[in-house]
């Protein structure tokens, strides 16, 4: 029986490059479709130069002069960095190939986003990684917040063309935080994401090495006390030898 090859995981990076390019622009006319009805900000640019700042999208799409400027694809180098040092060489764990970014100016503004992406009927959210929570752990993220929402598009024509299983994210950010992001931030970041993967294996390693040496004390200890008793056991059967050995015969 021929398994149902939408649920065997993507193991191929080359693959998964392929369906990214498929769903690339129908991520970006979704983004679109959220950003503008939540009064989300997306990176523009005004007439193709200069400068890139976070407008929102309604004006931008309003204007002759600014036009949208969307993520492309995560670059081949980058994927292999992070499957060689973060993913144990499997594809199918690689969730940002495709993937876009919208900015808010107001909490209130992100919220409504992301009651609309729960209740689209062409989303289906796989896992929502909420960092701006009081008790979220953003040391791994040097600080940096947001929103990581990992989504497939199921639509017709997703379905048609065979990516309705892909896994894609969309990052909400509020503006305060965005401002705050550069290339020397994100490259921080990437470090510090390479470096996880070697403290946590340092960390296992210095655990095996504590149980190790933890059993050799107790070894030792035990050893020790084994050795004092066949000692004791030895000197035992030596005085047993002697009392039963037979005496000379007097002349």
């Amino acid at each position: 029986r021929r398994e149902d090859s939408s649920k065997v995981p993507v193991r191929s990076l080359d693959q998964l490059f392929k369906q990214a390019s498929v769903v690339h622009p129908l991520l970006i006319g979704k983004v679109r479709e959220l950003a503008a009805g939540s009064k989300g900000c997306v990176l523009a640019q005004r007439d193709g130069a200069g400068a890139k700042r976070w407008a929102r999208f309604q004006q931008v799409q309003a204007s002759a002069s600014w036009k949208a400027v969307w993520a492309d694809l995560k670059s081949p180098e980058r994927a292999l960095e992070k499957l060689l040092r973060c993913y144990d060489c499997d594809a199918s764990r690689l969730l940002d190939c495709c993937r876009q970014m919208l900015v808010f100016d107001q909490p209130a503004h992100l919220l409504t986003c992301l009651e609309n992406i729960l209740m689209d009927p062409d989303v289906e959210v796989v896992r929502i990684k909420n960092r701006l929570a009081e008790d979220a752990d953003v040391v791994e993220t040097g600080g940096f917040r947001n929103v990581v929402i990992n989504l497939r598009l199921r639509t017709e024509s997703t379905l048609r063309l065979g990516v309705a299983m892909h896994i894609c994210e969309l990052q909400l950010v509020l503006r305060c935080h965005a401002e705050l992001m550069s290339l020397a931030s994100h490259e921080r970041y990437r470090v510090s994401r390479n470096c996880r993967r070697s403290v946590s294996l340092f960390s296992t390693l210095a655990k095996l090495l504590r149980s190790l040496w933890r059993a050799a004390r107790q070894w030792t200890g035990a050893g020790g006390a084994r050795a004092r008793v066949m000692s004791a056991r030895t000197s035992m059967c030596d005085a047993s030898n002697h009392n039963n050995r037979a005496l000379p015969l007097s002349g």
